[in-house]
């Protein structure tokens, strides 16, 4: 899409809706990742299930979650490669447990600052 500015506009505009060429909406891998996880969460009532996502795939299934539309999920969902986010179901429905975690990585070196902002920042390449 770099190559196209003007499908990168449009899909920056709205990810949820727009889809690009040989690609899916925003709303469509929504779906599909929301299908997923209520049937992993039938055929697997008690216990925990790992489920790894790639953070685009995370953030749709969190806003799905939170209530919020997936045409935000770039804009307000920051979300740090190899972090640990936890949803689990509850009679209600979807809870968030944990959204962002890099705590394991800080023992390797690879945990990320917090600026107070809600911004993380990974640290610098040795």
């Amino acid at each position: 899409m770099e190559s196209d500015p003007e499908t990168f506009c449009a899909w920056d505009a709205n990810p949820a809706q727009f889809a690009p060429p040989g690609g899916e909406s925003g709303l469509a891998a929504q779906q599909r990742v929301v299908s997923c996880l209520d049937t992993l969460a039938a055929e697997h009532p008690v216990g925990p299930v790992l489920v790894v996502f790639h953070k685009t795939a995370c953030r749709l299934a969190v806003c799905h979650v939170l209530g919020m539309s997936p045409s935000e999920y770039r804009r307000r969902l920051v979300l740090n490669n190899a972090a640990l986010s936890i949803i689990q179901t509850q009679p209600f429905g979807w809870q968030l447990v944990t959204f962002n975690d890099t705590s394991h990585l800080s023992d390797l070196g690879l945990g990320t600052r917090d600026w107070g902002l809600g911004i993380r920042e990974a640290p610098p390449s040795p």
